[in-house]
């Protein structure tokens, strides 16, 4: 009877709390999927690979430089993939009729966009609307390549892309276009492509990447021979 008193009246040890690394260590590595957020919008620039769904190969959009004029209600924009490319440059090589040699402002393996606006009154924005597209192109070469000046067609003589030629429109994408005190702003992005290799036999050729981030644009007061 005594000791059953005694053992009642022992106060309990005061419980030790682990100190250090409690886990287990199972063997086995973790297999969690890392989670997905998706790709970094580009910190500076409008830039992005495009593959042609026919063969896989890469072109690549790189806006070196950008020029832009808006007259009355008509907005006209060039992103160029050169760092060389100038607003006379441009202009010459975007008039219909004037034979031009590219090779300094379309370098290889690239993509340059023409962009015209009806409309304009400031600002544009569109989502996946092929009628905002309509006058508007997109142009890469596709593979290695260079400018050559030869006929394609009876009396056609151009300075041709020796390499896959392709032209198309963004077809997913979401794109804006703003004024601003000194040019424009363009900020966006593209998914998917419909076009063609056009110096070939015309067929619908798709290509697919991620194009996007934002650029601003240079005013070009001689885009208005364009208009």
């Amino acid at each position: 009877m005594l000791l059953l008193i005694a053992l009642a009246c022992t106060p309990e040890p005061e419980e030790t709390k682990p100190t250090g690394d409690t886990s287990v260590d199972t063997g086995q590595a973790d297999t969690a999927p890392p989670v997905d957020t998706g790709p970094t919008r580009p910190e500076d620039g409008f830039y992005g690979d495009i593959v042609d769904d026919e063969v896989g190969l890469t072109s690549t959009m790189v806006v070196e430089k950008a020029f832009g004029l808006a007259i009355k209600d008509t907005l006209i924009v060039y992103l160029s993939s050169s760092p060389a490319a100038d607003c006379k440059s441009v202009t010459e090589y975007l008039t219909p009729g004037v034979v031009v040699d590219p090779t300094a402002i379309r370098p290889p393996e690239r993509c340059d966009m023409y962009l015209k606006v009806a409309n304009w009154d400031g600002s544009f924005e569109a989502e996946d609307d092929r009628l905002a597209m309509v006058y508007s192109a997109m142009t890469c070469g596709f593979g290695p390549g260079k400018f050559v000046y030869e006929e394609r067609g009876k009396g056609d003589f151009d300075y041709y892309y020796s390499g896959r030629w392709w032209q198309g429109i963004p077809e997913a994408f979401n794109l804006s276009v703003t004024e601003t005190s000194d040019g424009f702003h363009l900020e966006g992005e593209m998914t998917v492509f419909d076009g063609t290799f056009v110096y070939e036999e015309l067929s619908e050729v798709k290509a697919h990447g991620l194009v996007w981030g934002e650029v601003e644009i240079e005013p070009c007061p001689d885009f208005k021979s364009l208009f």
